[in-house]
Parts: structure tokens; C-alpha cells; sequence
């Protein structure tokens, strides 16, 4: 069976894994943010005002080899209204696939209800992208939220993004977490 293990991002031990990808088309395509070439010195500044930050969360991950296979984040973290966004990146097509992205998300979702004590994590994906509404919506089970008409823009016209969620309720009830737990004096199953 895939095992993915998270690790925090360190800048000088991932940021060659990172520059491997992040000007890969192929991979990062899906990505609006990704339209122009990243250098290594305008990532290294970008990550470590991301490890700066009490409102992100940056991981690498690693396969049970400890191999490198993509970064995964909690992002946008309001630690107020208990929820934040989440995101991952499998580096390299070859390990498309092979169940990495949704052992990523446990991992992720874990860390998100369970270290932070968030209430709801959300993430977006193109309306295009079929092989994000596979794991997200039916493979991790979470809820499609709402389209955003018109939210990105790539290749010349404006595409709809679908805004999924998941609540530590609808986690604990799709059997994510197998272990009882007391959060806030109360049993959570």
C-alpha cells in the first residue's frame, strides 16, 4: 500500500525538489499563479515569507522509500473562524496515479483538524480538471461547495473553479479518524 509521510518545509533540504517541477507546464498547469518562469532565488524569498507566516503551513512529502514526491499546504489559516485552504502538488506525472494524492490528504486533513483544531478545510480546482473532482469529491469525500463562474483565467478565456469543503464532522463521520479523541472536554467518533 502508497504511504506518503509530511514533513515541514525546510528551505535548504526541499527547495531543489521544488525547482525540479515548478517551471514544468505539464505539472503546474492547473495552477494560475504558475504563469510566469520562477528563478531560485525568487522561490527561496516566496517560501520563507510562506514559513514566516502564522497563516500557512507548507509540507514536503515523501514516499516510504523517503522519496520525493510533492508539496501539499495549509494555506490562508483563520485560526478565529477555525478553517483555512488546503493544496498539493504530486511533482512528477509518473506518480499520477498511484495513490499518493489521497494518502496526502489524509495526512493533510489530519494535521488540519487534529494539530490545528480547525473546524473546515476548503480547496478550488478547474471545473476542467476531472482527475481533481476523482479525488477530492469522490475519492476523499469532499463536498462540492459552489461554482465560481468566470475565476480563472488561462489560455485566453475565463474558467469556472469549483470550491470544495470538508468539516471535521463530515471527516470524523467518513471515517478518517480511527482513534476517539477529547477536543474541548467533548468525545469526538
Amino acid at each position: 500500500m502508497t504511504e506518503v509521510t509530511l514533513r515541514l518545509l525546510d528551505i535548504n533540504r526541499d527547495l531543489e525538489h521544488i525547482m525540479s517541477w515548478i517551471n514544468d507546464s505539464n505539472i503546474v498547469s492547473n495552477f494560475g499563479w504558475f504563469d510566469a518562469k520562477v528563478t531560485l532565488e525568487s522561490e527561496r524569498a516566496y517560501l520563507e515569507k510562506m514559513l514566516a507566516s502564522k497563516s500557512d503551513k507548507l509540507y514536503s512529502v515523501f514516499d516510504e522509500q523517503n522519496r520525493y514526491i510533492g508539496q501539499t499546504g495549509i494555506h490562508e489559516i483563520d485560526y478565529r473562524n477555525k478553517h483555512a485552504r488546503f493544496g498539493l502538488i504530486i511533482a512528477s506525472k509518473e506518480e499520477w496515479g498511484r495513490g499518493y494524492g489521497k494518502k496526502v490528504v489524509e495526512g493533510l486533513l489530519d494535521k488540519a483538524f487534529s494539530e490545528l483544531n480547525l473546524h473546515k478545510v476548503w480547496g478550488m480546482f478547474v471545473q476542467q480538471n476531472q482527475k481533481a473532482h476523482h479525488l477530492f469529491v469522490e475519492k476523499c469525500g469532499f463536498r462540492v461547495e459552489g461554482v465560481l463562474q468566470e475565476e480563472y483565467f488561462r489560455d485566453g478565456k475565463y474558467l469556472p473553479m469549483v470550491r470544495i469543503g470538508m468539516t471535521e464532522e463530515e471527516y470524523v463521520k467518513a471515517g478518517w479518524r480511527k482513534v476517539l479523541e477529547q477536543k474541548d472536554g467533548q468525545e469526538v467518533s
